[in-house]
C-alpha cells in the first residue's frame, strides 16, 4: 500500500495473465508479477520477473516512493537490472520506483543452502528490513553469517534506501530449531521480530538471559532499536505447537502479534485456551515496552490459520486467513463452507476470513468468503482512511460482495477492497 492508498500486489502465475495493462506471458513456464492499482482498482502498472520467486514473495512500500520486493529463488533471477550473481539460487531483494514500477536496484544473498526470505518491512526513514530462515551462509553486507551445517537459524538484515548494509542479526540456538514468524518497523526505526523455537532463544546473550521453551514449539517475540540493539524479548507457549505468523506496529508504537496455538497459552492477560486439538489463532497487543494490553483467541475444533495482520491509523487491527469449521468473534459467528484438510493436515478446502478488532480487541466487523472449494486469505493492508484491501487465492465460485466470480483455470488470485 502506498501513502495515497493505492494497493500493490505481488504473486505468481503460469501461462499468461492480464492485470489490466495487457497480457504478460511467463517465458519459462512460471513467473512472478508485480502490479499497482489505484484506490478504485484501476490498473496503473504491472511487470513480471523472468523466473518465479520460489516460496514466499513479499512487498513493502516506504517513504520517498521506495517499493521493495523480496523472496527466495532456486535458479537465475532478474528483477530488471540483470541476473543476480547467485545462479544456483538464494535470497533476492529489489527496489522499484513506486510511481512507475521501474527497477532501481537489486541484490542477491546466500548460497545453495539458503532457506527463505519470508518478511520485508520498511521503517520511517525508508530503510528496508528483511527476515527469514537461514541454512548455509549469507552476506548481507556486514560479513558472512551462518554455515552449511547449522540447520535452521533466523536472520534479520537492515539496508538503507540505497541498499547499503546497516546491520545484521543472526540468531542460532545450535539445534536447528528456529523459524522466522514476523517482522515490522515503526516510524522511529525500532524493529519487532517474532518466530518459533523448540529449545532456547536469545537475541543478545550479552545482555539478557535465554528464553527456554516449555516443550514443543514456542513463540519468541522481541523488539530491537534502530541499530539492532535488544530492547526486550519474550517467549510464549506450552508443551504443544505454538507459532507466530505476523507482527505490526500502530502509530503510537504499540506492537501486535498474531499466530496459532494449541492448548493453553498466556500472553500476559491470562490463559487463552484452544478449542479442540487443532490450532486456533490469536491476536495480542503490547505497549512499546512490551507490556500486555490485550490478547484474544479464536477458533473451534477445526483448523484455523491467520496469515496477515495490519493496523489502521486509529489503532484497530485487521487480520485475514483461512479457516474450517466456525469462528466466533464476540457473537458474530462465521461458518466455513469448505470441509477439507489434506493428508498432511493443511487447509485445502477452507474459506477466507477477514476481521477487524477495536482498540481493546473487541470485534468490529468480520466477513466469511468462500464456497465448498479452496479459498485462502494471504494478505491484508489498510488505506489512509482505514479501507481494507485483502488478497489471496481461490478455486470455484466466490462472491466477494460484488457478485459471483468464477476461476478461469486451476486457481486464481483476488484483490478486494472493503469499507472501514
Amino acid at each position: 500500500m502506498d501513502p495515497e492508498g493505492n494497493p500493490i500486489v505481488i504473486g505468481r502465475f503460469s501461462g499468461a495473465i492480464d492485470l489490466g495493462g495487457g497480457p504478460i506471458v511467463a517465458q519459462d513456464g512460471s513467473a512472478s508479477y508485480l502490479a499497482k492499482f489505484d484506490r478504485d482498482g484501476k490498473h496503473l502498472w504491472s511487470r513480471s520477473f523472468g523466473l518465479s520467486l520460489a516460496g514466499g514473495q513479499h512487498v513493502a512500500h516506504g517513504p520517498g516512493g521506495g517499493l521493495f520486493v523480496g523472496g527466495s529463488y532456486f535458479q537465475n533471477l532478474d528483477f530488471g537490472g540483470g541476473p543476480l550473481p547467485q545462479s544456483n539460487g538464494g535470497l533476492g531483494l529489489a527496489r522499484f520506483d513506486g510511481g512507475t514500477g521501474d527497477h532501481v536496484w537489486s541484490k542477491g544473498f546466500g548460497d545453495q543452502y539458503v532457506k527463505e526470505l519470508e518478511y520485508v518491512a520498511v521503517d520511517g526513514q525508508g530503510a528496508v528490513l528483511i527476515s527469514g530462515t537461514l541454512g548455509g551462509t549469507a552476506d548481507f553486507g556486514g560479513g558472512p553469517v551462518g554455515d552449511a551445517i547449522s540447520g535452521n537459524a533466523v536472520y534479520v538484515a537492515k539496508l538503507d534506501a540505497d541498499g547499503n548494509h546497516a546491520f545484521t542479526l543472526y540468531i542460532d540456538d545450535g539445534r536447528a530449531s528456529l523459524a522466522a514468524g514476523g517482522l515490522a518497523a515503526d516510524a522511529e526505526g525500532n524493529v519487532a521480530i517474532a518466530g518459533t523455537f523448540d529449545q532456547s532463544f536469545n537475541l543478545d546473550p550479552t545482555s539478557a538471559p535465554p528464553l527456554v521453551s516449555k516443550g514443543g514449539r514456542d513463540i519468541f517475540f522481541a523488539k530491537v532499536g534502530p541499530k539492532g540493539g535488544l530492547l526486550w524479548q519474550k517467549a510464549f507457549g506450552n508443551s504443544l505447537y505454538d507459532a507466530a505468523s505476523q507482527v505490526a506496529f500502530d502509530a503510537a508504537g504499540d506492537v501486535f502479534l498474531a499466530g496459532m496455538f494449541q492448548g493453553s497459552v498466556d500472553f500476559g492477560g491470562g490463559p487463552l485456551v484452544a478449542l479442540g486439538t487443532k490450532p486456533n489463532f490469536f491476536v495480542a497487543k503490547f505497549d512499546p515496552a512490551g507490556n500486555h494490553l490485550y490478547s484474544r483467541g479464536f477458533g473451534d475444533s477445526e483448523l484455523q490459520e491467520v496469515a496477515s495482520l495490519a493496523v489502521d491509523p486509529a489503532g484497530n487491527a485487521v487480520v485475514t486467513g483461512t479457516f474450517l469449521g466456525s469462528i466466533d468473534f464476540d457473537g458474530a459467528v462465521l461458518e466455513s463452507q469448505g470441509t477439507k484438510e489434506d493428508r498432511n493436515g493443511y487447509l485445502s478446502g477452507g474459506d477466507i476470513f477477514i476481521a477487524k478488532l477495536g482498540l481493546d480487541g473487541k470485534h468490529l466487523f468480520s466477513r466469511q468468503i468462500g464456497d465448498p472449494d479452496m479459498q485462502m486469505g494471504t494478505g491484508v493492508a489498510l488505506g489512509p482512511k482505514g479501507e481494507v484491501f485483502a488478497v489471496g487465492g481461490f478455486r470455484g465460485t466466490v462472491d466477494f460482495g460484488g457478485g459471483p466470480v468464477t476461476t478461469r483455470g486451476d486457481a486464481d488470485g483476488y484483490l478486494v477492497k472493503l469499507d472501514p
